[in-house]
């Protein structure tokens, strides 16, 4: 049975049957609180995450920071406007800027962080916030085939179980850590794409947004509809504001009259997610955004799974047109998913991360390009984090990753190997998510978080 299901969304946890990330959001008042009545944050911010998975092996290292110089231009190919049949070209509008193939074959200064980067002019596209909080993180995989990405997932099997035995998924270790400290209805991802994920060596269940949308419609019908929110809100306040007056303490009961949402807003946010959630229309990448941000809004689980395409398996593909048209798409999609979290307040609650198997050849003959594991690169975005380039490439025969200083992220005096940069790279997620320090060490004990990540 799918670990993610229609019983698990309404969560016997009250009179009500309604979970308490639901609790959590029509009230106002933190999920620690309504468990254990704390009127203090959690010592590590814990914060959903939301992955962008791929097994196809994506092309986004060829556009990034210090691809488009030109001592090595030889080395990097980009989009070729002059071998594209220019009107099979997917423009799109981000922001009031029309990207076509130029915003890949040319390269525009872009900050990230404090740093002024040069790499492929479509990322100037996104908001400049956004760009302040996005890390570029080059790394190895270690990986040259599809079938091995079920071993990246694990690092090789160096993520471990709860108990630092055995071995897990990434995605999987970081739900397991962060579902009691968030509060989730599950505490396991949720597979919003395609791929195959376990949790605690058990198949997840593949979703999409169209299936979620229809799962929590029926959540909805089961609780009397979004125009009952507000009545659940009473319900709820009332609930929690009778154990502060029986219990609490003058410092919870300040607490209480602080963080506790209003009728109204409860009522708003009933609205809201009816409207976003009656909004979506297909499975699209776009679409799995919009999705994640209802999925943190509502606490339904630690960590949620898309899919990404910025060109795929491009061993075909003339002039580089699926792959500037997928990574235009992908840059939209990454527009889109900044505006969603910022229109459901979830900001601050949320990053992200992409994960794949392997990187793409940055040298490619015009017909496509090869696997390559040797250089790979993730993103990862979130309001507390410091945007900036983490490792480097370097050419020995052919470009391959760096080693990464771990304190300053700089290739410079690097301090973690570069075969082991995959695992820093995940101990950073980890880092990221929220794990504290030393449960980071239980699940991936040969991994190195880099520092200068974290704003």
């Amino acid at each position: 049975m799918s670990a993610f299901s229609r019983r698990n969304l309404l969560c016997m946890g009250s009179a009500t049957g309604v979970g308490l990330g639901l609790r959590s959001a029509l009230t106002g008042l933190p999920v620690s609180f309504l468990l254990r009545g704390e009127a203090h944050a959690d010592a590590v911010q814990p914060r959903v995450a939301i992955l962008a998975s791929s097994s196809e092996g994506e092309p986004i290292n060829v556009c990034g920071p210090g691809t488009y110089e030109q001592a090595t231009a030889d080395s990097f190919t980009h989009p070729d406007p002059n071998r594209i049949e220019l009107e099979e070209v997917n423009k799109q509008d981000v922001n009031g800027v029309v990207l076509g193939v130029e915003s890949l074959s040319q390269a525009a200064e872009i900050t990230l962080g404090v740093d002024r980067i040069r790499m492929a002019a479509c990322f100037a596209a996104l908001p400049s916030e956004m760009l302040r909080h996005l890390v570029w993180f080059n790394y190895r995989s270690g990986a040259n085939i599809h079938p091995q990405y079920k071993d990246v997932l694990s690092c090789f099997g160096q993520v471990r179980g709860g108990d630092g035995r055995g071995d897990e998924q990434l995605p999987a270790a970081i739900a397991q850590e962060l579902s009691g400290l968030l509060g989730t209805t599950t505490a396991a991802p949720l597979i919003l794409g395609t791929g195959a994920f376990t949790s605690s060596g058990s198949s997840l269940a593949n979703y999409s947004p169209m299936k979620l949308k229809t799962l929590t419609e029926s959540v909805g019908q089961a609780i009397g509809g979004a125009d009952n929110f507000a009545a659940m809100y009473d319900t709820f306040i009332d609930e929690a504001y009778r154990d502060v007056l029986r219990d609490g303490t003058a410092q919870q009961k300040r607490f209480f009259d602080q963080h506790a949402a209003s009728r109204r807003e409860a009522t708003e946010f009933g609205s809201a997610l009816g409207t976003l959630l009656a909004g979506i229309e297909d499975d699209s990448i776009k679409s799995q955004m919009e999705t994640a941000a209802i999925v943190a809004k509502l606490r339904l689980a630690p960590v949620v799974v898309i899919n990404t395409d910025f060109g795929g398996d491009n061993h075909q593909d003339a002039g580089l047109l699926a792959e500037t048209n997928q990574t235009l798409a992908m840059i939209d999609a990454l527009n889109e998913y900044w505006t969603v979290i910022e229109d459901y307040g979830v900001k601050d609650d949320v990053f992200f991360a992409n994960l794949d198997v392997f990187g793409r050849d940055p040298s490619s003959d015009g017909n496509g390009r090869s696997h390559y594991g040797d250089f790979v690169s993730g993103l990862i975005v979130g309001t507390h984090l410091q945007g900036g380039v983490v490792g480097g490439w370097q050419l020995n025969g052919k470009v391959q990753a760096t080693g990464i200083n771990a304190t300053t992220g700089s290739p410079l005096g690097a301090t973690i190997a570069p075969e082991d940069t995959l695992a820093a790279y995940y101990r950073t997620l980890l880092q990221a998510a929220g794990v504290s320090p030393d449960r980071q060490e239980v699940r991936l004990p040969t991994g190195t978080p880099v520092s200068s990540v974290m704003g």
